[in-house]
Formats: structure tokens, C-alpha cells, sequence
């Protein structure tokens, strides 16, 4: 029999019913298990499309309803996932044998520590997704089901670097970057509420761009949020309606 995980809204929805209709199913299984999981589907629809994606880690088929698939190869979180739930049954909530397949679904922790694994992922354009779901379980006190299996997870998700902020502004803003017009901190200065950029609150001492997180802390909520509409105003600003000549509507 193939082992199919089923993950994401579809799951945490097959949990609680009528939480969200999802847009689409995301599951995990191995090479083997894709091959014969396109050939049942084309049986179904033989319209479908099927490509690889994320440089050829999961795959997409585009039919009546879109499938992401990850898959799980040796020696990574998604082929222990499978295994694990396999071994533990207290990790199964629900198993649907259709055809040759089981099609798997985790309880909620799996699912929790599935969403929490990708909470900060650069550039998503699913983290008020990702971050309402999270708020969800977490209502219904989901928890992370292994700590150690998070953080294989988290290392083989945020696998980019992040910029190094320990350098001088003028390196940091790097000049070739087509939207700059203006001096960054000047920027601040003309955006500040009530006096001066609050940001200068919480550099690191001795530090131009590096910021303590010390210092965030010690500010007031009310600061905090003033602090996050100065740089929001200011990326805005620099990123998008200086270099389009304020000619954008506003919403957008």
C-alpha cells in the first residue's frame, strides 16, 4: 500500500469541519508513491498537468482542484514525518484507503509543528495564512509534537542567508539597488513621530545598522508600534512610491 500524507488546510480541516474551505491539497510521499498517485490521477482527468517545482523537491498538478506535493526522500524531516506517524499511531487522526492508497491524516500537533516550521518564511505570499492557522490550533491547544524534528525541519526551510547587519549604512544600502533616491535615515527623519526616527532607540551601541533586540524590548507598546509605521512608511516610500513618482494608487 502507498503512504500518503495528507497536510495543510485540507487536514486541519478534515479536524474541524467547516474551518476553511481549502483552495487546494498539499500532501507528502515518496518518488515511488508520485508515480503511481499521476497515474491514478490521469485516469481520473487526463487534462491534468503535473511539473516539478522548488527545484524539483515537490511537484504541482494542475486540474480540477491544484495539488502540491512534497516529496520525501531519504535522510530528510518529511521522510522521518512519514515514518514516524507510521510507527506512532497516536500521530494518526484519520486513514482513508482510496484505491491503492492510504491517504493519511496527522492530528493537530503535526500540523501545528508542520505550520510553525515555516512561520518565518522570507518572501511567502502565505504568511496571513499561515499565521491565522497557527492562531487556530494554537486555540485549540495544539503543541509542538518534537522539538528536535522542528528544528531538521526549520534548517532545511529557511536554507537562505540573511543579511549581515554588523556593517556601516552605506555598505548595508547597497546604491546599485535601482529604487534609491534619497539617503535612507533621511527618509526616517522626515517620517518620524513625535520627534526624532525611533529606530535610533535601539541601534547597538556602536553600531550604524545593527539593532538590539535589548533595547526593542525595553521600549513601550505604544513605541513598538510606532516604531514598525516608521519603517513600513519608510520602505514604502524608498521602495515603491518615490521611484514611481507618486504616480500609484494608494491602496495598492
Amino acid at each position: 500500500m502507498n503512504n500518503i500524507l495528507v497536510i495543510g488546510s485540507s487536514a486541519i480541516n478534515k479536524i474541524y469541519p467547516g474551518y476553511r474551505t481549502p483552495k487546494d491539497l498539499d500532501l507528502i510521499m515518496n518518488q515511488d508513491t508520485l508515480d503511481k498517485y499521476i497515474n491514478y490521477r490521469k485516469k481520473l482527468d487526463s487534462s491534468i498537468r503535473y511539473y516539478p517545482i522548488d527545484d524539483g523537491n515537490k511537484y504541482l498538478i494542475r486540474g480540477e482542484y491544484i495539488t502540491e506535493i512534497e516529496l520525501a526522500y531519504d535522510e530528510t524531516s518529511s521522510k522521518s514525518l512519514i515514518d514516524y506517524i507510521l510507527d506512532n499511531d497516536q500521530y494518526v487522526g484519520y486513514m482513508i484507503t482510496r484505491d491503492e492508497f492510504n491517504m493519511i491524516y496527522p492530528t493537530q500537533d503535526i500540523l501545528y509543528t508542520l505550520k510553525y516550521s515555516h512561520r518565518y518564511l522570507k518572501n511567502s505570499p502565505h504568511f496571513l495564512k499561515t499565521m491565522r492557522d497557527l492562531q487556530f490550533l494554537e486555540s485549540k491547544n495544539a503543541k509542538i509534537f518534537d522539538a528536535e524534528w522542528l528544528r531538521i525541519r526549520e534548517s532545511e526551510t529557511y536554507n537562505y542567508s540573511h543579511p549581515k547587519l554588523n556593517q556601516k549604512s552605506t555598505t548595508f544600502f547597497e546604491k546599485k539597488e535601482s529604487f534609491y533616491r534619497y539617503n535612507h535615515d533621511d527618509l526616517h527623519c522626515a517620517v518620524s513621530y513625535p520627534n526624532s526616527p525611533l529606530y535610533l532607540k535601539i541601534i547597538k551601541d556602536g553600531e550604524e545598522v545593527q539593532c538590539s533586540e535589548e533595547k526593542f524590548n525595553s521600549l513601550s507598546h505604544e513605541e513598538k508600534i510606532i516604531l514598525a509605521q516608521e519603517e513600513a512608511m519608510v520602505l514604502t516610500l524608498e521602495r515603491y512610491l518615490i521611484p514611481n513618482e507618486f504616480k500609484v494608487d494608494p491602496y495598492t
